[in-house]
């Protein structure tokens, strides 16, 4: 609820009144001033593009270039071109070959590059064979060796047969079955 005090209007002090016309006073003088401002600008273009058009007039125009002799020849056609194109990438083979040997090894030599025709039956790659010739060498020196042990075996088989000869005739007749039984060593 208002009061009968509240409800009068106050009356204005004397700073807001001054304050007032202050803000009044500087309005009106940024609006003259600005519209000053566009005032000039206007008579600057006006004045600009006049003393320019004068001065265009006044101004020589300039001499006329001296013409070109032309001469006329009749085209040649080319019926083509060549363009020279660089491309980056992997070239991929249309067919594939797998090439081994028999026995896994290194090679020596490669007759061929990559790229080359070959023929069937043409030599392509060389083994080396020093691996495969020491291991043969190897396996040469065991087959002497068995054989020197064989050969020691069946001699002292015989040199034993021959002193159980000796030391009891009366059992010789067991010899022979038991050189039956015997496996076959030399075969």
């Amino acid at each position: 609820m208002t009061t009968t005090a509240d409800a009068q209007p106050k009356p204005k002090s004397k700073s807001k009144t001054a304050s007032l016309l202050r803000r009044t006073v500087r309005f009106t003088w940024r609006v003259s001033l600005t519209a000053a401002v566009i005032a000039g600008a206007i008579f600057a273009v006006q004045y600009g593009s006049a003393e320019l058009t004068r001065r265009a007039d006044a101004a020589p125009a300039p001499d006329a270039a001296p013409p070109i002799p032309v001469t006329a020849r009749a085209p040649a056609w080319d019926t083509g071109y060549e363009v020279s194109r660089a491309f980056i990438g992997q070239v991929e083979p249309q067919k594939t070959v797998s090439v081994s040997f028999e026995l896994a090894g290194r090679l020596s030599e490669i007759t061929v590059d990559e790229g080359d025709r070959v023929s069937a039956g043409q030599i392509v790659a060389r083994q080396d064979l020093a691996l495969l010739e020491a291991e043969r060498a190897q396996l040469l020196a065991t087959k002497s060796a068995t054989e020197a042990q064989l050969t020691f075996a069946l001699q002292t088989v015989a040199r034993s047969e021959e002193l159980t000869e000796r030391a009891s005739p009366m059992s010789t007749s067991a010899l022979p079955s038991r050189r039956s039984q015997r496996p076959s060593m030399g075969a």
